[in-house]
């Protein structure tokens, strides 16, 4: 397992799944192209960072949450959720329900997953009845271990859930610690998820056998096909990662030579004419050259620096101390925009977790909306509990100054040619807060946009509870 070791606090490096990036403004029934995936993990951290978001954005959704437990209790589960800002006293017993799988089955009597299943199905049901938009399903499958249940009943069990729920507003996500199942389980769990999470991200299986092959005793020639067509699907994905890399290389060797070097004489010789014209009309047209060849070299400078960034054959995160690094970036636009007002209030002792481009992050942000404001404020506040996983740097720009088409294609994720900005630095600071494991959103409305940045918190060593 990767651990980053952090000489100030000895934190071990967590992995936490932002279900509602993953969402975009719907909720996870409607988004995941799977009604089932599994969370892999070796630390409870990692568990929790998985599938208290999960719940979190199905509470968020108005979707019910059925939490399948094998050792935790309703109180464990709910005090969790805290470090995850819900206010789990306000979340009604009939959006969280929590019961333990074994409760299903009879005494002595193996469990009858025929059963278990009937009992999700009309759950599903019930909480449509109910008001709710769907179910989501999470299930503790540390059970099985004291149980006379096999791995390849249970995955038999998932594989006919995939089939039957397809169509049903459901998604449901296995927890296996790897740490108890052997590596041939771990193979066969792989193969009976569409998708992984693992390590705080959301994959999509290759490995994956649809049910109607899972469920059926493969044949050797069938199962020889299918792997070979898993060898050419990577293999052509490969393919295109490497011409994408191709047309970037080229495209970013334009811009730090080509392009940067014409600009370069663009300026010089419009500063040139500028000073020898005669007339103010056109003394005023060469100095409009000179301000758009400025503005084209900041955006390609840009550029370098975010290819230098995001080029590392390894991400290194590190500890990032949240008042100072701001601290910095401001005193120094400060320095050379005297007209320009930034307020900081950022408290004392806040640590975050973050790649070592964290500080140019927050500089371009700022570079970035004093081009249409002069008032600008940077906020962040110590979280209620020690333990949240996050922190959230906010920064400020009040009144309608800031246009919404600089930064809708970045909260969409995607430009078009009909959606997007003039330049790229709202995409340098998602890129390297996405590259942290943190997230960047904007809100506007009539009276301030607000651009917050989350990042992992780095969190004192102990007891991390349920």
């Amino acid at each position: 397992m990767n651990i980053t070791e952090n000489n100030l606090f000895g934190t071990t490096e967590t992995y936490s799944v932002d279900f509602d990036r993953i969402c975009h403004q719907s909720n996870l029934v409607a988004a995941l192209d799977t009604t089932n995936l599994a969370v892999l993990f070796e630390t409870r951290e990692e568990r929790v960072g998985a599938t208290m978001p999960f719940v979190k954005s199905g509470l968020k959704q108005n979707q019910r949450c059925l939490y399948l437990a094998a050792e935790r209790s309703s109180e464990e589960l709910r005090s969790t959720l805290t470090r995850f800002d819900v206010d789990h006293e306000s979340v009604p017993d009939e959006q969280l329900v929590v019961t333990q799988l074994t409760e299903r089955q009879e005494t002595d009597v193996a469990l009858d997953f025929d059963d278990v299943l009937d009992f999700i199905f009309e759950m599903v049901d019930e909480s449509l009845d109910l008001g709710f938009d769907g179910l989501l399903i999470t299930a503790e499958m540390s059970w099985i271990h004291s149980s006379d249940i096999t791995i390849g009943d249970l995955l038999k069990a998932t594989s006919r859930f995939n089939q039957t729920a397809t169509d049903l507003p459901c998604v449901a996500l296995g927890q296996y610690d790897m740490t108890e199942f052997d590596a041939s389980d771990l193979i066969d769990i792989l193969h009976a998820y569409s998708d992984i999470v693992y390590r705080g991200k959301l994959c999509p299986n290759s490995y994956y056998t649809r049910p109607e092959i899972f469920l059926e005793r493969e044949k050797p020639d069938i199962k020889f096909e299918r792997m070979l067509q898993t060898l050419s699907d990577l293999s052509s994905a490969y393919d295109d990662i490497q011409r994408r890399q191709q047309r970037l290389d080229v495209l970013s060797r334009i811009m730090r030579h080509n392009i940067r070097n014409d600009l370069n004489l663009i300026l010089g010789q419009s500063t040139a004419l500028s000073e020898t014209l005669e007339t103010e009309e056109l003394a005023d047209c060469a100095e409009q050259i000179q301000t758009t060849a400025r503005e084209l070299l900041t955006i390609a400078d840009n550029a370098n620096q975010l290819n230098t960034s995001l080029d590392h054959e390894s991400t290194t995160i590190l500890p990032i101390p949240l008042s100072r690094t701001v601290n910095r970036v401001v005193d120094d636009i400060r320095r050379a925009n005297p007209e320009i007002s930034i307020s900081t209030h950022i408290a004392d002792n806040l640590w975050v977790s973050a790649n070592d481009d964290f500080e140019f992050a927050v500089q371009t942000l700022v570079q970035t909306v004093i081009e249409y404001s002069t008032s600008v404020t940077l906020s962040a506040e110590k979280p209620q509990s020690n333990s949240a996983p996050s922190i959230t740097l906010e920064l400020t720009v009040a009144g309608e100054q800031f246009p919404q088409s600089e930064f809708a294609a970045v909260s969409d994720g995607k430009e078009t040619p009909l959606n997007h900005g003039n330049g790229i630095g709202l995409w340098i600071v998602h890129w390297i807060v996405d590259q942290s494991g943190g997230d960047l959103s904007i809100t506007s409305n009539d009276e301030e946009t607000i651009f917050s940045i989350s990042l992992p918190t780095v969190l004192e060593s102990g007891p991390t509870g349920f």
